[in-house]
């Protein structure tokens, strides 16, 4: 029984020290309990996100691809450009680094060719066997013409 009560009073004690010091020490800046417990419980949320990998967290390709595929992709809604540009960033990642970048020149607009028809622009697009299956999976058809732009967008 000794032991059992020197642990509780020992806690209670404890708790009570720590609250009296963070009431005496609280300036402007400390907010309410809620709010601390709040934003403790998000970064501790975040943090195991990290390594969850059901969570999908967007990565530097999917900047990419919204870039380049974006401007490019007509007749295609934000949402169905988003979805294609996710599904890119998740599955680039199990690519070795020269099937990533054929993905990725892949993307890109090529410039035209002086004095070429409107299909010359496909002869200079070598993309390997893996980056096209995952273009293929994510719907996203390599671009054949230059820079699309609208009247006051660009």
């Amino acid at each position: 029984m000794g032991f059992r009560l020197t642990l509780i009073s020992a806690v209670i004690l404890s708790g009570a020290f720590g609250g009296g010091l963070s009431y005496l020490n609280s300036g402007g800046s400390v907010g309410a309990v809620g709010d601390v417990t709040a934003s403790a419980r998000s970064m501790f949320r975040n943090t195991l996100r990290k390594f969850d990998s059901r969570y999908y967290t967007r990565g530097p390709d999917y900047g990419i691809c919204v870039a380049d595929y974006g401007r490019s992709a007509l007749g295609k809604t934000n949402a169905e450009i988003t979805l294609a540009c996710e599904c890119f960033d998740k599955s680039l990642r199990i690519l070795g680094s020269t099937d990533r970048k054929s993905a990725l020149a892949a993307l890109q607009p090529r410039a035209p060719v002086p004095g070429g028809q409107a299909g010359d622009q496909l002869a200079t697009l070598h993309t390997t066997a893996p980056a096209r299956a995952v273009l293929r999976k994510c719907g996203i058809n390599p671009t054949t013409a230059g820079i699309l732009s609208m009247r006051g967008t660009m």
